[in-house]
C-alpha cells in the first residue's frame, strides 16, 4: 500500500535526524492575523491554501477511484457538525465531502475516513493530512503542497515508535 503525507511544509526545512519542521510558519486556521516567516498570515492566504488542500484530497480520491468513504473515527469540536448522520460520505458530488474536509482542516471535526482498496484519508493536526490506498502508487504533489511517501501515524500498521511528523 503505498501511503503519502501531504503538507504545505517544505521538506528541505526539515531536521535530517527527526524530520522536524524548523521554519516559523502557521498551522491552524487561529493564526490568521498573526506574524510568520513569510509575513503575516491574511484571511486570503489561509483560504488559498486550505483550497488547495481541498483540491489535493479530491484529486487523490479521484485516483484511487473511490465513490463512497466511510467514517472511521471522529471527534467534533466545533457548532456546525458537517457530518451529522452520516456514516458513509459520498464522495460525489462533492460538495459535502468538500465541508468536511474544511472542518477537519479549520480543527472543528477530526476523522479518519475508508473506502474500498485499503484507501484512507487521516486528518492529523497542523495541517498534516495523511492519505494511502491498493489502488494508488503514485500522487504528484499539486502546486503548493508537497507529498512525500510516508506512513500515516493513525494506520493500525503504523509503528508507534516513528515520532516524526
Amino acid at each position: 500500500m503505498a501511503q503519502f503525507r501531504v503538507t504545505k511544509y517544505n521538506p528541505a526545512f526539515r531536521r535530517a535526524d527527526n524530520g522536524a519542521y524548523m521554519r516559523d510558519d502557521w498551522t491552524s486556521v487561529s493564526d490568521i492575523g498573526g506574524t510568520f516567516a513569510d509575513g503575516v498570515l491574511t484571511r486570503e492566504e489561509y483560504e488559498r491554501v486550505e483550497g488547495l488542500y481541498v483540491e489535493a484530497i479530491m484529486r487523490f480520491v479521484a485516483l484511487a477511484n473511490v465513490d463512497t468513504l466511510r467514517v472511521a473515527a471522529l471527534e467534533f469540536y466545533g457548532p456546525d457538525d458537517p457530518t451529522e448522520g452520516l456514516i458513509d460520505i459520498p464522495v460525489a458530488p462533492d460538495d459535502r465531502l468538500r465541508s468536511i474536509i474544511v472542518a477537519n482542516l479549520r480543527e472543528t471535526i477530526w476523522m479518519m475516513l475508508e473506502g474500498r482498496d485499503n484507501t484512507f484519508i487521516h486528518f492529523g493536526g497542523d495541517f498534516y493530512v495523511f492519505v494511502g490506498s491498493d489502488a494508488v502508487d503514485t500522487f504528484p504533489a499539486p502546486t503548493g503542497l508537497f507529498v512525500e511517501a510516508f506512513d500515516s501515524p493513525f494506520h493500525p500498521e503504523h509503528d508507534p515508535e516513528d515520532t516524526t511528523e
